[in-house]
């Protein structure tokens, strides 16, 4: 293997640079006399050079300008006996010059160019300067160095429940002698991160890529040395995918041996067999690859799939296969069809030469995927299969199934069962070499059965004539797309009105596409439901434009939702709509003025649309609003108006004040230019809009509605108020009427530029009125109006959401002198603090008698909990709740609170999506968290590991208990707990969902317990494995009325002891 490039590792003040030489521990201060480009070019002070060297540096010349290097001049050292330097200029210089030629010492024998010596300059660097060299070390993570150490392949390294990054884990692993204490967990390394962090869990989002490319061969023998002597399940994996290249693949299952648990996204990609011969003779590993849930098999990595035996027991979910060279498969080619197993695999992916073993691979009879995709961009990667009779690749059951390129050409070989309803089809074809074959069947001759959504794309166009759907089938969702003329030939032959689509929900057509309509047969009964036309030139309707069959624009008009978009916005006054027709939606979009232009020549009100609930018009389309003529007794459900220039609205903005009648709306929302047009609209006296929106994200889209005198009158009755960004400024324009009673009231921006003229104005009025409303939600900077709210005595406001991402926008609130709005936010009805504002939960004043129906708290970082985490537990007064409902890093704060003794809580909610979500309760007891009583509980994901912190009253009888965990690590807590040993006492309902059923046994149930229900739900066997391994009757339930065990979990029955009663 080649020669390792230097790296270096970040760990507080300490630098790990790892070298041909050796690791070194460098302190910050030191390594900052080296500068390291992208390029690799190493630079330091020449000052500095004889710190680092044993040779007289007194007088030093740059090898390509000849200048002498002052002693504050950055260079670059050309040899290690220091006989010529770069200076920093001639450095850019040769990073940008054509002539790649290398630069040689010609004083030493060893002709090495300047590039091959950067490689290995800082090792020779730091072994000049003065260092020590370790022979022990526990690594932690406040590990740091004095002065400059020398790690070598005698130095012991200790591990002992820390988590290092996978880079600095390898490193050590190859140039040390690491021992593994306890245990440790991997992430991976990115730039924001220390190399090595305290908590043993940390997880990253990013896949670790084990590939060994650079490492010398000792450096893979001293890994596979430290691999021998690692004990078993000491080291856990804290990202979800892996992903191993060549040598990294037996580096992976060897190690595997000394994982805890499994890789649920596992990659293995290998260009030769080498990498891959072991582990096919090791039942071991095969097996650990095989618990993987996803699993993606790249070149000769593939050989090993007919090893792996997958049986309908695995829990693997996904299996994508990729080849890009036949011979990386002759031993599966070689093997009989239908004998390579993938067990019960959902998601099934094969692209390129992985096509040819499609014909190995067995479908059970029974199984169901749910999702298929063959893809291949070569026309020999199918041409066996496509030398195969018609329906004679069993496929089974199929939910989703998509062919690309050259894989569209074995549709017809494929067979699905005869009761198969598949919920997708997509076909995708770029040339049409890839479905000439096909092109040559007869009409309805290619039988697809019954199919939910289909997609057809570039010349896979050409195939719907040849298509057969089963007569009683109903689509969707029919999708057209071509964005080339030439993707039509074939079926622009064919005759109007010859293409059959009845009992079809829904039809898109895209660019070209279109140009078919005339083509299709529509029934005379057949009503579309959705009709969507995207064509983004005039040429896309051409051909609708001068077909004779009017019935064509007529049968458009019909449909219940109609979006035309761009140039089709300009038909809309060919379809002859009738004014009693009721339209469900109708969207209207353009980019330009000229996909409108003949619309624009129109009178206004000269459109007729009919009855319309939900009206969307965006962009250049706007201008058409005047034009539209609706029924007298229309009630519009919603209005959403949307334009991102002043241009788009200048026609409608010369119109008069109140010009534009839009009859009755219940909802209305209007999103940046389009607020300017608000006055010119006719509200009739007793409209009453439900809700009304306003959003604007740029000053400018309000220059003219800001010349307009406050309180207007423009709208009188509103119960639903939002206003976002700028759109806050015009709110002392709306002249809302003083008795009007808001039900909702939000504001939401994240500048403080969006509220500075509210918090300006001397309108007291307009501050008092918000102090009105039944729901206030306040986002952001928008909160800081809070302090400025006027509440009187009759304040209504009972409910109160405040969400802010980052501390200043809740620093004046922090800071205010009004110590009334404390106890006025603790009176709420309805509280929910977001992020940020959980930190004013200490602040507020809470009575003892008061009841809060509702409190939520929910937090995306750690941060957002910092200082109440540092209160005591059972310090912070909540008092009485009803209803409790804790996300994300909030369930950290849950043993802070302190209920009302005598509190009955309706319903305690914990939801945590990550392990850390709930570090710090981890950290306490079992049953030191008092929950008291609670009629339901129900955690979900994560949050089920706390489960054994809570502490309920003796006397308690639950309503429900219900545990929702999709994934393995969500229980991972709560395996580690004696069997019985969670007392949940008495519970009328209990339901656990997924992973969560293997919890069961860890429950304490009262002995007199009767359950009016039971439920267990799971969807792999792989959720139960813990429980399948349990002797029959192991599991104590006690009395059930009712039970109910959905997919796999009838397979545990027989573990269960219950009795069942008869209903009451």
């Amino acid at each position: 293997m080649a020669t390792e490039a230097t790296k270096t590792l970040k760990l507080g003040n300490t630098l790990f640079v790892f070298t041909d030489r050796g690791i070194f521990l460098i302190p910050e201060g030191e390594y900052s006399h080296f500068q390291q480009d992208k390029e690799g070019y190493t630079c330091l002070k020449r000052k500095h050079l004889s710190e680092v060297t044993d040779r007289d540096v007194g007088r030093l010349i740059c090898i390509v300008c000849h200048g002498e290097a002052e002693l504050e001049d950055f260079v670059s050292p050309l040899c290690r006996q220091m006989h010529f330097v770069l200076c920093k200029e001639c450095v850019e210089y040769l990073k940008g010059r054509t002539d790649k030629r290398e630069i040689f010492c010609p004083y030493c024998k060893e002709k090495r160019g300047d590039k091959a010596y950067q490689e290995e300059i800082l090792g020779i660097l730091f072994s000049f300067m003065p260092h020590q060299t370790l022979q022990y070390l526990e690594l932690r993570p406040d590990t740091e160095v004095k002065a400059a150490t020398r790690l070598t392949r005698e130095t012991k390294v200790v591990l002992s429940n820390i988590a290092v990054s996978y880079a600095l884990f390898f490193g050590l692993m190859s140039k040390t002698t690491v021992t593994i204490r306890n245990r440790i967990s991997l992430f991976d390394h990115d730039n924001s991160l220390d190399c090595c962090l305290e908590e043993l869990d940390a997880r990253t989002y990013n896949a670790p890529r084990f590939c060994f490319d650079g490492y010398t061969d000792e450096d893979m023998k001293q890994i596979h040395e430290n691999i021998k002597t690692t004990p078993k399940k000491s080291i856990r994996f804290s990202a979800r995918k892996i992903t191993a290249v060549e040598a990294g693949i037996s580096v992976l299952l060897k190690l595997s041996g000394s994982v805890d648990g499994h890789v649920s996204d596992l990659l293995l990609e290998s260009s030769t067999k080498e990498h891959i011969e072991e582990i096919l003779e090791t039942e071991s590993h095969l097996a650990w690859i095989g618990r993987a849930e996803k699993l993606t098999l790249t070149e000769r990595a593939m050989e090993m799939l007919p090893a792996l035996r997958f049986h309908e027991e695995n829990k693997i979910r996904e299996i994508i296969l990729r080849v890009y060279d036949p011979e990386h498969i002759t031993e599966i080619l070689n093997t009989e069809n239908s004998s390579v197993s993938v067990g019960a695999v959902k998601k099934l992916s094969l692209y390129d030469d992985a096509l040819e073993i499609l014909p190995k691979i067995c479908f059970r009879e029974g199984s169901e995927i749910e999702s298929l995709v063959l893809d291949s961009d070569f026309h020999d990667c199918v041409a066996e299969i496509l030398k195969t009779e018609n329906n004679s690749l069993w496929v089974g059951r199929v939910r989703w199934l998509e062919l690309r390129g050259y894989a569209v050409g074995i549709f017809p070989k494929l067979r699905t069962h005869e009761e198969n309803v598949m919920e997708e089809l997509e076909l995708k074809a770029f040339s049409s070499e890839e479905i000439s074959e096909l092109l040559e069947k007869e009409n309805n001759s290619i039988w697809i059965g019954k199919v939910r959504f289909l997609i057809l794309e570039g010349y896979a166009l050409e195939m719907l004539p040849r298509l057969r759907i089963h007569e009683e089938n109903v689509m969707e969702r029919l999708f057209l797309s071509a964005d080339k003329a030439e993707h039509l030939t074939e079926i622009l032959r064919e005759e109007n009105n010859s293409i059959w689509i009845r009992k079809i929900k829904s039809l898109v057509l895209r660019w070209h596409a279109i140009g078919i309509l005339p083509k299709l047969k529509i029934h005379d009964e057949d009503v579309m439901e959705v009709l969507r036309l995207y064509p983004d030139k005039a040429e896309h309707l051409t051909e609708i434009l001068k077909t004779e069959n009017k019935n064509i624009l007529v049968w458009i008009g019909k449909a219940k939702t109609l979006d035309l978009g761009w140039y089709a916005a300009g038909i809309l006054p060919k379809l002859g709509i009738h004014e009693e027709n009721m339209m469900e939606e109708l969207v209207l979009s353009a980019n330009r003025s000229e996909q409108i232009s003949g619309i624009l020549k129109m009178k206004n009100k000269s459109i007729r649309i009919g009855k319309v609930k939900f009206l969307r018009i965006y962009n250049g389309a706007l201008e058409i609003l005047s034009r539209l003529r609706m029924h007298g007794e229309n009630m519009m459900e919603e209005l959403e108006l949307g334009a991102d220039e002043p241009e788009q609205i200048s026609g409608i903005l010369r119109m008069k004040n109140k010009s534009i009648g839009i009859g009755k709306v219940k909802k209305l929302e209007l999103y940046n230019c389009a607020v300017e047009i608000l006055p010119k609209f006719g509200l009739s006296e007793e409209n009453e809009i439900e809700k009304l929106v306003l959003d604007v994200g740029v000053s400018t889209h309000l220059t003219e509605i800001f010349k307009i005198k406050n309180k207007n009158g423009w709208l009188r009755k509103v119960k639903s108020l939002e206003l976002k960004d700028y759109a806050i400024g015009i709110l002392p324009k709306l002249g809302i009427h003083e008795e009007n009673m808001i039900e909702e009231f939000g504001l939401s921006t994240e500048e403080d530029e969006h509220i500075t003229e509210i918090l300006k104005t001397e309108n007291k009025d307009i501050l008092a009125w918000v102090g009105k409303v039944r729901r206030l939600k306040l986002e952001n900077s928008a909160i800081e109006i809070l302090h400025k709210l006027i509440m009187h005595e009759e304040n209504a406001i009972e409910e109160l959401v405040l969400s802010a991402d980052y501390t200043e926008e809740i620093s004046r609130i922090l800071k205010t002198e009004n110590k009334n709005i404390w106890g006025w936010i603790g009176r709420m009805k309805r509280l929910e603090l977001e992020n940020r504002v959980l930190e004013i939960l200490p602040k507020l004043k809470l009575h003892d008698e008061n009841v809060m129906e509702e409190l939520v708290l929910s937090a995306g970082y750690l941060e957002n909990i910092s200082e109440i985490l540092k209160m005591d537990n059972n310090s912070l007064w909540i008092g009485r709740v009803k209803r409790l409902e804790l996300e994300g890093y909030a369930l950290g704060i849950l043993p802070k609170l302190k209920l009302h003794d005598e509190n009955v809580m309706e319903e305690l909610k914990l939801d945590a999506g990550w392990p850390e979500h709930i570090t710090e309760i981890l950290k306490i007891e079992n049953s030191s968290i008092w929950i008291g009583r609670v009629n339901r509980l129900r955690l979900e994901d994560n949050a089920v590991g706390t489960l054994p912190k809570l502490k309920f009253h003796e006397e308690n009888v639950m309503e429900e208990l219900k545990l929702d965990a999709d994934e393995p690590e969500h229980i991972t807590e709560i395996l580690k707990e004696e069997n019985g040993s969670i007392w949940v006492g008495k519970a009328k309902n209990l339901i656990l969902n997924k992973y969560a059923v293997e919890a069961l046994p860890k429950l304490g149930i009262h002995g007199e317990n009767v359950m009016e229900e039971f439920g267990l739900s799971v969807d792999y066997p792989g959720e139960m494995s813990e429980i399948l391994k349990m002797d029959n009757s192991s599991i104590w339930v006690g009395k059930v009325r009712k039970i109910s065990l959905e997919g796999h979990a009838e397979k545990i029955k027989d573990r269960l002891e219950f009795t069942l009663i008869p209903n009451k």
